[in-house]
């Protein structure tokens, strides 16, 4: 009786396992994992933003002192941790009407499960959101954490959010991410970026996004082959004029060579008109 009773567990066992491993789920933490892309960013965000960190406070936080939060009733964990960035803004990429250059400005923020890692007196790109009806709602991170009531979110406020929003060093920005905050990325907002996780022939690979409409012009793919390219070196974008008048990866790297030897503009000085490529495999390899 025993052993029959063991050999039934052992069968399920093995049925809950293969079905575990057949699940289309790709770790975050995984290398397999696409990371969002720049554009991706910008285009959801409320307000993008590059500005000096002036000063970091940390506070406990109960969602039920606030008044413009959110409509989560059930709170886990409260009270909540949260930050908040004293900003002076150098430069506003979007949402004007929500941040203006020279002023200072608060950002919040919910620490999740690390810290926002920022050095006082040095300058940052942060994307955000101001109202909670534009975070997107559709998957992702942030949105999860909203559900659960694991993440600060203060109405007509700035706020930065894991997972739905870019956060990056000034310095660290390449030449194609100035000129995508400078225009590019905008210009390619009608455009889906569609990400695909995991290797081809994975039978767990799967995509966020209309991967049959970006195969067809409406969108660009990024897959684990493409990732470290796309990232700091492309945009997503309609190239003008009849046919053609398709959504593919262009680089604007022509742009930086033609500046003359010995100068350097600021983010968003000297734009030059972006390249695009008939081919990807002309400069990137296979970007699909």
């Amino acid at each position: 009786m025993l052993h029959q009773w063991w050999k039934l567990l052992a069968l399920a066992l093995s049925c809950w396992v293969s079905a575990w491993a057949s699940s289309p789920q790709i770790s975050g933490d995984s290398f397999l994992f696409v990371q969002k892309h720049p554009q991706e960013f910008f285009c959801e965000a409320d307000f993008v933003l590059v500005g000096k960190v002036l000063r970091k406070t940390t506070s406990n936080v109960s969602l039920r002192n606030f008044h413009h939060v959110t409509r989560i009733t059930e709170l886990r964990p409260s009270p909540t941790e949260t930050n908040v960035l004293l900003v002076r803004v150098k430069r506003v990429f979007k949402g004007r009407s929500y941040a203006k250059e020279g002023n200072t400005v608060a950002l919040v923020t919910s620490r999740i499960k690390t810290d926002l890692k920022v050095v006082l007196r040095r300058s940052y790109v942060f994307t955000g959101f101001v109202r909670i009806a534009n975070v997107p709602d559709d998957y992702g991170h942030c949105s999860s954490l909203l559900h659960t009531g694991r993440h600060v979110f203060v109405e007509n406020q700035l706020n930065f959010m894991w997972g739905c929003s870019w956060f990056k060093p000034r310095p660290l920005l390449t030449s194609e991410q100035k000129q995508g905050l400078s225009g590019m990325y905008a210009k390619g907002c009608d455009c889906q970026i569609v990400r695909c996780h995991g290797r081809t022939d994975d039978p767990r690979r799967y995509c966020f996004g209309d991967l049959q409409g970006a195969l067809f012009g409406e969108g660009c793919v990024m897959h684990h082959g493409n990732e470290q390219l796309t990232v700091p070196l492309m945009t997503c974008s309609r190239r003008s004029g009849g046919y053609n008048d398709t959504c593919k990866w262009i680089t604007c790297s022509a742009a930086r060579h033609s500046r003359p030897e010995g100068k350097f503009s600021a983010v968003g000085a000297g734009i030059k008109p972006p390249v695009a490529t008939s081919s990807p495999n002309a400069t990137c390899g296979d970007l699909c």
